[in-house]
């Protein structure tokens, strides 16, 4: 199992709104292409204005496909047009965690 973390940082509540509403308009379009949609959390205590997109792949080869599949969707680089310029530059990032089980 693999889950993909998106770290976002919006400059302000208004632009926290709108990102919201892009992130939806991206989880409709990952889920008419029969993909996994993401998870939207906001921090409670800590930096302010920051959106985790949370979204869980069986495997390395699932996530790769899906990113092929959205990088080929009409839409999807509309959406990441939309969304750049409401982030704050350099506070945005991405980690792919793998599941590990303990020993034993």
């Amino acid at each position: 199992m693999y889950r993909h973390r998106r770290f976002m940082v919006v400059s302000n509540q208004h632009s926290f709104d709108e990102a919201l509403s892009i992130v939806r308009e991206m989880n409709d379009v990952a889920t008419r292409r029969n993909l996994p949609s993401g998870t939207v959390w906001m921090t409670a205590v800590g930096v302010a204005h920051q959106l985790v997109v949370e979204i869980d792949y069986e495997t390395l080869a699932d996530f790769e496909a899906a990113h092929d599949s959205l990088s080929r969707d009409a839409d999807w680089p509309k959406l990441i047009a939309t969304l750049n310029p409401i982030l704050v530059e350099g506070r945005s990032y991405s980690e792919l965690l793998r599941l590990v089980e303990p020993p034993g």
